[in-house]
């Protein structure tokens, strides 16, 4: 009688279930791609937002500052504060003297995109026309503010999926090839860079740069009107916000600290839309 012989791996139980999950790192690659592509789409302006954003760029040009102001700001009001709006609107306060309110909106375009030069430039015009210093940052906000919170997070989303699906695959191989653990490592240090980038960016929401919009401040050493003054900020010094008490605020700038009264200055926050 002649032996009947076994195939094994196309049909049996191993194999359905590696087929099972390349379908399922097949499906989670389609939820990343529409993941990404629907962020990149969330927020678009509608044809109203972009008439009046044409309607305050005409204002502007024909030296109109108050008017395209006032435009720029509703529509960062209703959730259409683009790093373009900002910028522009930085620009129109520029155009009225109101160094301070420019200086918040360069740097709440700077927020949105952090390589602009055109933002950065006017920043320093700004700063210059008061005197007032450049931010201060430590060098890992440096390093990891060279690209937004949203890129980084486009990275570290990227990266934790590229990392996942490279492990799977190399778990379905018998042998794992070698560009399988090389491309899971750079997902791994690119997922850190991510989540690094992330943190770093938390923490101007957890201590938010401040900027100065009054005439120049003193900074004092306690919160009181009566207490030493210990630093003066020009119009449009950027700060950052330690610590508060009821209508003070304590900054810092660099080693340098003080108390101011907190309606001295706005927050570098971008606000959430409102009606």
């Amino acid at each position: 009688m002649m032996a009947r012989l076994r195939l094994k791996g196309r049909s049996g139980p191993d194999a359905r279930w590696r087929t099972r999950v390349a379908a399922a790192v097949s499906v989670f690659g389609v939820a990343l791609a529409a993941t990404i592509w629907a962020a990149g789409r969330a927020g678009e302006p509608g044809a109203g937002a972009i008439r009046q954003f044409r309607e305050a760029g005409r204002a502007y040009a024909e030296g109109r500052m108050p008017e395209a102001a006032r435009l720029y700001e509703d529509l960062a009001r209703r959730g259409h504060g683009t790093a373009e709006v900002h910028f522009n609107l930085g620009n129109a306060y520029a155009g009225e003297g109101r160094i301070g309110e420019a200086v918040l909106s360069y740097r709440r375009a700077w927020r949105l995109a952090p390589r602009d030069p055109d933002a950065d430039a006017n920043l320093r015009v700004a700063l210059r026309a008061t005197g007032a210093a450049e931010p201060d940052l430590s060098g890992l906000e440096i390093v990891f503010t060279g690209a937004s919170a949203r890129e980084w997070g486009a990275v570290a989303l990227a990266s934790w999926w590229a990392l996942w699906t490279l492990l799977v695959l190399a778990a379905l191989l018998r042998r794992p090839r070698w560009w399988l653990v090389r491309g899971a490592s750079i997902a791994g240090v690119a997922l850190v860079a991510g989540l690094l980038g992330l943190w770093t960016w938390r923490g101007f929401d957890r201590n938010p740069e401040m900027v100065v919009l009054r005439d120049t401040q003193n900074a004092l050493r306690a919160p009181q009107a009566s207490a030493t003054p210990d630093l003066a900020l020009p119009e449009g010094s950027v700060v950052r916000a330690r610590e508060s008490q009821g209508e003070w605020v304590r900054v810092t700038h660099g080693q340098l600290a003080g108390w101011i009264r907190r309606a001295a200055c706005a927050p570098v926050l971008l606000e959430a839309p409102r009606d």
